[in-house]
């Protein structure tokens, strides 16, 4: 028996135009497209989840043979640390010691200082006095040499006021050999062909008693003991002539 089924209850079959059936057609074909490619990825993340847990196992092995390695090497630091402080502490010891004997030794060596300070200032004091007394002694050595080679070389030649007197108007000597003046002073005979080296005579021609009285105007015609001996004279005021023996300057 045929049931006559109410056509409201019966689902029918969408109907679509043809040009949108072309659209749906389309877009499940995209739909389908992306659906492979989304497999596609899925598979590849797979694979790459695969070799993260691969490689993370990896890691924590290497990760536990570091802690390993790193818990020997934080032992061997401790021992050196230990060891370091031992020679540290050590070190100070040595050092606090060797500063102090440096000290005792410095202390030492300025009292030695001081002392040999004093000795040298004392020497030097020495030193000074003896050469003052060695300048004078070969002052007069030299003279008396000079007075000696002088007189060996001159004995048979000297003559009566070949030179000056040391007392100008004021000699009171009997039969004094030595000129009073310039004027009264006698040239040496052999005149300006004498050597002159170790010559008693103060000048050797007219020209040379002329430059004599040019040069010491205003002096008392009288020679200098003191400078003739000594080549110097403590008289700041000396009026007498100081005439050069040492280097035997002759007119």
């Amino acid at each position: 028996m045929a049931f006559n089924r109410d056509p409201r209850l019966v689902p029918s079959e969408p109907s679509y135009p043809q040009g949108e059936i072309a659209l749906l057609i389309k877009d499940k074909n995209e739909l389908k497209k992306q659906a492979d490619d989304l497999y596609i990825y899925k598979e590849h993340l797979k694979k790459e989840l695969e070799k993260s847990k691969q490689a993370n196992a990896q890691m924590s092995i290497e990760l536990e043979t570091a802690i390993i390695e790193n818990t020997k090497n934080i032992e061997k630091l401790k021992e050196a640390e230990n060891s370091t402080d031992y020679h540290s502490k050590k070190y100070r010891s040595l050092k606090r010691k060797i500063d102090d004997e440096i000290n005792e030794i410095e202390v030492s060596a300025d009292k030695k200082y001081n002392k040999l300070d004093d000795k040298y200032k004392d020497l030097m004091m020495d030193y000074k006095t003896l050469s003052t007394n060695y300048d004078d002694l070969k002052k007069e050595f030299e003279f008396i040499n000079y007075k000696k080679m002088n007189h060996k070389m001159n004995y048979k030649t000297v003559h009566i006021n070949a030179r000056l007197c040391y007392h100008y108007k004021t000699c009171y000597a009997d039969k004094c050999l030595f000129a009073h003046s310039i004027n009264d002073l006698r040239i040496c005979p052999d005149g300006e062909k004498c050597s002159k080296q170790f010559c008693a005579y103060l000048l050797h021609s007219e020209i040379n008693r002329m430059l004599f009285c040019e040069y010491y105007r205003g002096k008392e015609e009288a020679l200098c003991r003191d400078y003739e001996l000594y080549n110097d004279c403590i008289n700041s005021n000396c009026s007498k002539i100081h005439y050069d023996f040492k280097t035997m300057k002759k007119f």
